[in-house]
């Protein structure tokens, strides 16, 4: 037992080591007011075109698959969203809003070089569907949260922007991580406030050097500890050692030693384990 402990000690006091990893999205879209139109394989519109009020609004909505690019258990510690702006049109900067989308969406095939859209296709997001033409959003253009995670001011120069990290954002991937069929993606909302606002961004099947990217910065799961002891009583004969993360899943457990039977236990929410001595595997950290 005395290997295991010795283990445990070591690994909480050398801090886990910061990684970042810089993902594509694996679908994004445009939602085209007009028409009730899709762009899945053309570039992003986001704002208002020069249309009529009720056909001039355009949204775009990005998804990364978080879980297959950052390990089980990580802790996200910054994320930063940067898009490609390629077109403007207007010489005015617009503030555009990030929020987290509260429904899945899809992308089909739908494809048209310019802000009208194409006819949306089987699985595309448009403006009342999420999967054309099988399942609506709740709400026309878009179900998402009701407050943004991020706003950038995104002016006429044709260069990337960045919604830069936040605790917010950090939930958002954070979230993803743990629990990745709650990720919906975001969706980009700009102004809307007045006719021709319209930013066009590269969308992940555009140029290589021009690509939506989302850089997440982590560290690994493992062995987290916390000075002071819990707040809850620990059963007869256990007593209270550290407060870490015990099996990588990303939550804080106890580490306590059962003096009755000589081993160490892990708890976490009532349930209490036996933590087995590790092996002696030629890790130095092991011995």
């Amino acid at each position: 037992m005395r290997t295991l402990l010795t283990t445990l000690t070591l690994l909480a006091a050398a801090p886990a080591a910061a990684s970042t990893v810089t993902i594509h999205p694996d679908h994004d879209n445009t939602l085209c007011q007009f028409g009730d139109s899709s762009n899945a394989l053309g570039d992003i519109f986001v704002g208002r075109t020069g249309q009529a009020d009720a056909d001039s609004r355009r949204r775009g909505v990005f998804h990364f698959d978080v879980a297959g690019s950052v390990p089980a258990g990580a802790t996200i510690t910054s994320v930063k969203l940067r898009l490609y702006m390629n077109t403007a049109a207007d010489a005015t900067s617009h503030t555009l809003s990030l929020f987290p989308a509260s429904a899945s969406w899809g992308e089909g095939t739908s494809l048209f070089n310019g802000g009208r859209c194409a006819a949306k296709t089987t699985n595309d997001a448009s403006w009342t569907y999420r999967f054309y033409n099988a399942t609506s959003w709740t709400s026309a253009g878009g179900d998402h949260g009701a407050t943004a995670s991020q706003t950038c001011s995104v002016g006429t120069t044709l260069q990337y922007y960045e919604w830069t990290s936040n605790s917010a954002m950090i939930g958002d991937v954070q979230g993803w991580l743990n629990s990745p069929s709650s990720n919906n993606g975001w969706e980009l909302i700009g102004d809307e406030s007045t006719s021709a606002t319209a930013r066009r961004f590269t969308s992940r099947e555009g140029a290589s050097t021009e690509l939506p990217e989302l850089v997440i910065t982590y560290t690994a799961g493992g062995l987290r500890a916390t000075s002071a002891a819990p707040a809850v009583a620990l059963p007869g004969g256990l007593r209270y050692l550290a407060t870490r993360d015990l099996d990588g899943d990303g939550e804080l457990d106890i580490l306590a030693r059962d003096d009755h039977r000589d081993r160490l236990v892990g708890i976490h929410q009532g349930v209490i384990w036996e933590i087995q001595p590790e092996r002696d595997d030629g890790d130095p950290l092991a011995r």
